[in-house]
């Protein structure tokens, strides 16, 4: 039973390390070598500090204490590899007496995926955020528009197609036009693109967004080439 115990430690997915009062090293399983590339006969030769920058001489006898206290801690780390490169860890650590010695026992789980799911989601949050401040925004700019549009609307209903302002308050109507169609486009992006379902053109879809980002920098060059009497979409 001891043999099997010992083999489940040493062929178990997770690092497994021992370590001593003082921070050092005294055991480690398979795991622990393969996750830092180091052979475990190295491992047992070094201090907690080596492979985690994080935990010094304080922080360590701090640890020390909270977990002989506690019996038991889980924590976020980082472990530093061969190579240089630190990973995230989830540490869960037990205080462990053998023998009439301490010593402290910590499993080290590699968390870079849930890390990297983690920033993701986040992302993705701050990103339906921005989609809905951009929906309020766009509502208010609409409104704002078309009161515009109805004053200019009055005025050219009121003034000679000769009239030298004429041309002008057309230009204006041109603009609010091309401001509104912008709105929409807001609209659509905090909706999630479900604001409008209709058969359209792709290379207009494609042109207009273009020229959207055409504008947004003067050194920005876009070269466009579409296909023939492409299918509606």
């Amino acid at each position: 039973r001891l043999h099997f115990t010992q083999f489940s430690v040493d062929h178990m997915g997770d690092a497994a390390l021992w370590m001593d009062p003082s921070g050092h090293i005294v055991n480690v399983n398979n795991a622990a070598g393969l996750a830092l590339g180091v052979p475990p006969e190295q491992l047992r030769a070094m201090a907690i500090g080596d492979i985690d920058p994080g935990i010094g001489q304080e922080r360590w006898a701090a640890l020390w204490e909270k977990v002989r206290q506690s019996k038991t801690l889980t924590f976020e780390s980082a472990h530093l590899k061969k190579d240089g490169k630190l990973f995230p860890v989830e540490v869960y650590a037990n205080f462990l007496e053998f023998q009439g010695k301490e010593f402290m026992c910590a499993f080290a789980r590699n968390i870079t995926e849930r890390k990297m799911l983690q920033f993701q989601l986040e992302q993705a949050q701050k990103l339906e955020a921005i989609g809905t401040l951009a929906g309020g925004v766009a509502h208010n700019f609409n409104n704002l528009l078309m009161s515009i549009q109805g004053s200019v609307s009055l005025m050219l209903m009121a003034i000679d197609p000769h009239h030298p302002h004429f041309d002008r308050l057309k230009a204006i109507e041109g603009h609010i036009k091309r401001g509104s169609d912008l709105t929409l486009q807001l609209l659509g992006y905090a909706s999630g693109g479900r604001r409008s379902v209709k058969s359209a053109q792709i290379n207009q879809i494609v042109g207009s967004a273009a020229a959207l980002f055409g504008r947004t920098k003067p050194d920005v060059r876009i070269f466009q080439k579409y296909a023939e009497s492409p299918w509606p979409v």
